[in-house]
């Protein structure tokens, strides 16, 4: 979704959300005896409205993390792009838009997991041996004469095969 559309969404939800909230106020301002007179009637009108507009609320947060989400990935791509073409060095923004999650299984040993789905610290921790099992795509070895001490890293895919 283009951040214009997304724009756009955000501006028609707020005003059905200031329909809403003037509904929820000309409730509120009905006098206490027509309250009394029907008063299952307005407690349930007054409980629709408020649902209504916590789903319309709910949206519009959804709505600007989309936004969010959109400009950082556009600007990971713009940075993968500046690597690719050698204008810029490798950064953690460029490794975070391939690799969701890296897990260091000791100090010698690195799992990189590919991912399209956000991948939790949570389930990071709870899923850590299936992670381990699975077949990497890669697996490669950086010897010591390239770096301090030598390390292996595998590369492994969640998701769609």
């Amino acid at each position: 979704m283009s951040v214009e559309y997304l724009e756009q969404d955000i501006k028609v939800l707020k005003e059905k959300i200031t329909v809403v909230e003037t509904d929820i106020k000309e409730i509120i301002s009905v006098s206490s005896s027509d309250i009394k007179k029907d008063s299952t009637f307005y407690k349930a009108l007054y409980n629709e409205k408020k649902t209504v507009l916590t789903g319309l609320l709910s949206q519009v947060e959804h709505k600007k993390r989309s936004k969010i989400d959109n400009h950082l990935k556009t600007e990971r791509i713009k940075e993968m792009n500046d690597f690719l073409n050698g204008f810029k060095p490798l950064s953690n923004n460029i490794l975070s838009g391939i690799f969701k999650a890296v897990i260091a299984l000791n100090p010698k040993e690195v799992l990189l997991v590919i991912s399209n789905e956000e991948i939790k610290k949570a389930d990071i921790l709870k899923n850590i041996k299936t992670f381990k099992s699975l077949t990497p795509l890669i697996s490669k070895s950086i010897p010591a004469n390239k770096i301090r001490q030598p390390i292996t890293y595998h590369i492994i895919k969640l998701g769609d095969k």
